[in-house]
């Protein structure tokens, strides 16, 4: 978590949604791998181990969230927003932003290239 650097990268054939292309690479993982997602990945705590998976909690109009949810969810939104940010400084590069539109061979390399590059620059500071 603190070295920052893109370790590994996964591309799916197609469209794909996030929570699939990740329950496809759960059984790669070790148990007890640790696993820090946003709530998009609801139910990713019964596929992997449980306490190794910190998803934030969410409100419904008949449940509304405790002050100790409110207060995790705000613990984990501050580890989070270190991932945020590399994903906005990936997007730099319109490739992971927009349409991909050419050879689809290539986009996995392509992809490799630019997680390369954001590695490289961290070391330069």
């Amino acid at each position: 978590m603190k070295s920052r650097r893109i370790l590994t990268i996964d591309c799916a054939a197609g469209r794909q949604h996030d929570f699939a292309l990740c329950t496809n690479t759960l059984s790669e993982l070790a148990a007890t791998t640790y696993l820090m997602a946003d709530s998009g990945y609801q139910g990713l705590a019964g596929l992997h181990y449980a306490e190794a998976v910190q998803i934030p909690y969410k409100a419904s109009k008949n449940n509304p969230l405790s002050d100790a949810e409110k207060d995790f969810n705000r613990q984990l939104a501050r580890k989070r927003i270190r991932i945020e940010h590399l994903f906005a400084r990936l997007k730099v590069f319109k490739i992971l932003a927009h349409r991909y539109r050419n050879r689809r061979q290539r986009f996995e390399l392509r992809f490799a290239l630019i997680a390369a590059l954001y590695n490289l620059q961290l070391n330069d500071f």
